[in-house]
């Protein structure tokens, strides 16, 4: 099995997010998005704000790379930073996140630069946005969500790709290890 992708701790992931300025909404729904699920950069800019249903509390995502789409449930927090956000908007785009130009979405490369951007701030090292999308995978994984379940969240349409998740953290190993020995499974050797 391959070795895991770079990905960001819990806590990197809230050092990052201290960087965005409060006031920055797009950027606070930009990455919270792309964190929570699972996001390329390309698919987080050709969301439309038709693909946000306040109502329902979900989210419409078309995948990139013959990735499986869906609609997804939104977390709390981020309904919350999306309300805001689109009670704040001034652009009349059909884009989420609009571009400089009339009627285009923000530029990867952009996401991509603001992502370095707060990264440095965060001392961060190798820090890109598909870091938050191998983030995502291996939280999920961490909490012991199944692996059809990552796939399923992420897009991936074979497990084999979403198993990469799961290789065994320092962390989950230790966790795993001290359920063994306090489960009195072992039998004595002494």
């Amino acid at each position: 099995m391959s070795e895991i992708p770079r990905y960001f701790a819990k806590d990197e992931v809230r050092r990052f997010f201290a960087q965005i300025p409060k006031r920055n909404l797009r950027d606070r729904v930009l990455f919270d998005l792309i964190y929570r699920h699972g996001l390329r950069r390309g698919e987080a800019a050709r969301l439309l704000v038709d693909d946000v249903s306040l109502r329902e509390k979900t989210l419409r995502v078309e995948r990139l790379k013959g990735s499986r789409s869906g609609v997804y449930r939104l977390h709390p927090a981020s309904l919350q930073l999306l309300r805001a956000y689109l009670r704040s908007r001034s652009s009349e785009s059909g884009f989420l996140f609009p571009g400089r130009i009339a009627g285009t979405h923000i530029c990867p490369q952009t996401i991509y630069h603001a992502c370095r951007k707060y990264a440095r701030a965060a001392n961060l090292s190798r820090a890109n946005p598909h870091a938050f999308r191998h983030s995502c995978g291996v939280h999920a994984a961490n909490s012991r969500l199944d692996l059809i379940d990552i796939a399923d969240m992420l897009g991936h349409r074979s497990l084999t790709i979403a198993m990469r998740y799961t290789a065994v953290s320092t962390k989950r190993r230790e966790e795993n290890y001290e359920r063994i020995v306090n489960s009195g499974e072992f039998a004595s050797t002494v």
